[in-house]
């Protein structure tokens, strides 16, 4: 019996030093998936800032297109004004030198 009770202990003693090495790795691998579920979240979290900040980027562009469409037609609309006030100037001189001419004539017969 004593042999029996020496042979139960040595094995309880290997069955503790088992369990607390299973309770170690229990412990070791709790904490890695801790670190894991922490790494996760702040993954997330960036991944959600990317997110938003494309969705910025994106109104961002959607702007400046309408802005540079609207420079556009400005540009467009004073070119037009642009050319309407030459032909204007135009005919204005050519009414001015015809006028000139005119008061020349006049002034011939005069003379």
């Amino acid at each position: 019996y004593r042999l029996i009770g020496i042979r139960l202990e040595e094995a309880a003693g290997r069955e503790e030093r088992r369990n607390g090495e299973l309770a170690q790795q229990l412990e070791r691998q709790r904490r890695e998936l801790d670190d894991a579920r922490v790494g996760m979240a702040r993954f997330q979290g960036k991944a959600d800032q990317a997110s938003s900040d494309l969705e910025d980027l994106r109104s961002t562009v959607a702007l400046l297109e309408r802005n540079a469409a609207e420079t556009n037609l400005a540009t467009a609309e004073l070119a037009a004004g642009k050319d309407k006030h030459i032909s204007a100037l135009q005919y204005t001189e050519e009414s001015l030198a015809a006028q000139q001419c005119r008061v020349r004539e006049v002034q011939l017969e005069r003379d």
